[in-house]
This record gives C-alpha cells, structure tokens and sequence, in this order.
C-alpha cells in the first residue's frame, strides 16, 4: 500500500512541479511553500517505502501488470503503433503539440492563452521541448499514459485484495473494466431502434433545439472514460484509493488533481464531506489543508482566467426517460451496493446511501447549454467508482438469486463496451494535431473550451 500511495503521488506530483515553471508567474511560489511542505508532511506521515520489500505476491503483481498492459493496448493506447483516435484524441494531441511548439505560458495571436486541465500533458511536452521533436512527445504521452494506466488499474485492484482472494481480485478489476449501464435500453426507448453497430451510445440524446441539447443522462462506461478522458480518469481512481487508505493525505493530493481534472478534484471533496458529516473521518489536519490551499492557489489562478464560462443551470422534466435511464445506468450500481449494505458499519451505511442518492439526483440536471454533460458528471466520476470499489468486495456473501441478477446485467451492459472495441481497431486512421487549439475540429463554443483571458 505504502509503495503504491508513494508512486500515485509521485505521479500526480510530478506534471504539478513542471507546472509551476509552465506558469511563469509570482503564483508558483505558493505552490513551491506547497511541495516544500508536501516532502516533509509525507515523509512524516508514511514515509518514504524501501521498493526492495515489496510485501503482495510477486507473481499476483506480474499478472495485474501484464492484464493492465494488454488492456492498454487493446484500448489503443499506443496510438503512434495501433488504434484509433477519436475526436477527443485530435483535442489531446493538439494541446499537446501546442505544448511543445511554442514558449510557456502558451499565448495565441488572439491574446488568449491556452486554459485546459494540463496534468495529464507536460510530462510529454517537456520531453518534446527538450527533444525539439512533437513526435518525441506523442511517443512520451503513450509510454506516460501506460503508465498511469498500469498505476491506476494496480491501485483498484490493490483495494479489492484487501477483502479478496488474488482471482477474486482480478474479476473484481475486470467487472469494473467492463462496466458500464444498458445504453442500448435507453437508445431503444429514446429513438425507436437499436443502435447500428459501432456507433458511440451512450449519449441518450441527439438533438440541438434551440441552441440547448435537449439530453441530460449521462454516465460513461469504463473503457470509454478511458479511451476518451483518462485525464479524469487516471485522478479519479487514483485519489479514491489514497482517500480509502490514507484519508489524511487526500487534501495533499488535491493540488495535483485540480491539475488534472478539476471535476475530478471536486467529486473527491464531496466524498470527503459526506464522510465527514457521517463522521467516517481520522480527524482533519489544519496544517494539510493549509498546505493544500497554498498548493490549489497557482492553479486556481490559471483556472480563473477561462476565457467563457456558462453558468447556466438546466432541469430535466423528461421524467419518463429519467426513469428509463435509472433502470438502465444505475440499477446494477445500485444492487451491487445493496448486498454490501448489511456487511458495512453504520457509519459507511449512511456514506454509502448518501452517495447513491447523489448518483440518482446529479443526472437530472446540467450546467450549461453547449456540448455533453460533461461537469456534473465528470465531478460524480470518483463518486461512482467509490460506491462500486466499497460494495464489490461484499458480492462474494450474495445470495445466488442475487449475484445471478448482477451478472445479467453486468453482462446486458457488455454492448457498449464492445461496440466501443469494435470502434477502436488497427488500421484505423490517427488522429493528427490541429495547426494550434484555436483551429481543432467545431464551432467557436468547442475552441472556448480551452482559452483563457490574456493574465496581464
């Protein structure tokens, strides 16, 4: 756990540390105090693990590393080699090749500097500055994204060898791999068809009226979160499990994840504030959240300056196809946390109730007009895996009736993945960078997405 929780941190950390030279800008000495500070209250707080006395199974470890590597690779994250790259991956590789190609902080002709979740990019970017070469930091990106993905998955599994054997562990890592809702259901009831085959899914909506798309449900399954933004993903589960193991550290990690997802960062702050009104804490330390408010300031000051942000706040009042989208999307989730309600104390009770609820009222709404939904459910991201991760341990002590109304759905919830599969395949045409993220693909309300206001 100690090895594990060290090289989350240093992963997460690292992108934060180059950060505050991308910046450029009095801020960053906050952040210095924050790292600074980080070094010390780690080291007191789990020190520093000796690598050579590695305590879980070496040939358990291996398997989990070469699952996670053959999955990555499927997933097409080596997409220099193989895979295809949706339009998500030409706004990676163009934040990325902007990165790398002009003076930090990045400024365009227009003025307005580049404003986008940069965790997840400028370890590659450095090795591409420093090299003179994008295609050196498309390579860094893959051999970087491996990483956090093998880091990520060992981490998940990690949680369910607490309470599992070692092969129960690793169809623990595969449910949630393969995890995802009905969407063919909600497709069916929503437009009167299955899907053709291919085709993404998992949206319950099409339609543009009047400016305002008219869908609201939306959760992702896991490989299309990872294929598409494993820049929320990788801080989502990584900062779950420090949260689960080392709850006292997770306002250390904050800082980074903003970095890296801010929607992220939020979803972890809600689960430690509904933990914190059950009274499921270790006691808060004033000096970490000192610490991490002096971290999230350099950040929060690149963050601010976003060049547009919608504020508005929508209500569904499709109540049929809410309903629909229930069964579809929540009601595996929801029969998981069920069997382990009885196994949990009190206190998880009400966390684990209370989150589940959370999960059931979040889709209803939707902030802002344009694009999918994507802040409110990317925020409840950590929220999702956190139930999930808490009751999965508990399905081994299910009835039989029970567990055979688990796999049926999990396995009804297979389409989607598979159709996402289907879509990623060699031969496929990759993804090249825009000329710069002023020019990637749609309208003026995509390009806004990741310009910020001049900071002079």
């Amino acid at each position: 756990m100690k090895q594990t929780a060290f090289l989350i941190f240093l992963y997460l950390m690292l992108p934060y540390a180059v950060f505050l030279l991308y910046l450029n800008s009095p801020a960053a000495i906050a952040g210095l105090i924050f790292l600074t500070g980080l070094a010390y209250s780690f080291r007191s707080s789990i020190r520093i693990p000796d690598f050579r006395r590695i305590n879980t199974a070496r040939r358990e470890l291996l398997l989990v590393v070469v699952f996670s590597l053959l999955i990555f690779i499927l997933l097409g994250g080596l997409p220099q080699f193989i895979g295809y790259e949706p339009f998500d991956w030409e706004k990676h590789n163009t934040v990325l090749s902007d990165l790398v190609r002009n003076s930090w902080p990045v400024v365009y002709e227009s003025g307005k500097s580049l404003n986008y979740y940069l965790g997840f990019y400028l370890i590659p970017a450095l090795a591409g500055k420093a090299a003179g070469s994008y295609e050196v930091a498309k390579l860094a990106l893959s051999l970087w994204s491996m990483a956090g993905f093998v880091l990520m998955t060992g981490a998940v599994w990690l949680l369910q060898r607490r309470k599992l054997t070692g092969g129960q562990s690793m169809l623990g890592m595969a449910f949630l791999l393969l995890y995802s809702g009905i969407d063919w259901l909600v497709w069916l009831v929503s437009r009167g068809s299955l899907p053709p085959l291919r085709r993404h899914i998992e949206w319950s909506y099409t339609n543009l009226i009047d400016g305002v798309w008219t869908g609201f449900f939306q959760y992702g399954a896991s490989i299309t979160l990872l294929v598409y933004v494993p820049q929320h993903v990788y801080p989502a589960l990584m900062g779950v499990f420090i949260l689960s193991v080392y709850p006292r550290l997770t306002a250390l990690l904050l800082p980074a994840v903003v970095l890296w997802s801010p929607f992220a960062a939020a979803g972890l702050v809600i689960i430690v504030a509904v933990r914190y009104l059950a009274k499921a804490r270790q006691g808060a330390d004033l000096r970490f959240l000192l610490l991490a408010g002096a971290g999230i300031l350099p950040v929060g000051y690149m963050l601010l300056h976003h060049a547009t942000v919608d504020r508005t706040i929508l209500v569904s009042s499709e109540l049929l196809l809410y309903i629909v989208f229930i069964a579809a999307e929540l009601l595996l989730l929801l029969v998981v946390a069920g069997t382990a309600l009885k196994h949990l104390s009190k206190t998880d009770r009400y966390v684990l109730i209370a989150l589940c609820l959370l999960l059931a009222v979040v889709p209803l709404f939707r902030i802002g007009t344009g694009g999918a939904n994507d802040i409110l459910i990317r925020t409840v991201l950590p929220v999702y895996c956190y139930v999930l991760l808490m009751s999965l341990p508990y399905l081994k002590n299910a009835s039989k009736p029970v567990l055979a109304a688990v796999v049926l759905l999990w396995l009804a919830g297979l389409v989607t993945p598979l159709y996402e599969l289907l879509r990623i395949h060699p031969g496929r045409e990759l993804r090249e960078p825009a000329p710069s993220i002023t020019e990637i693909t749609g309208d003026e309300t995509i390009h806004d997405q990741y310009l910020g206001r001049p900071w002079d």
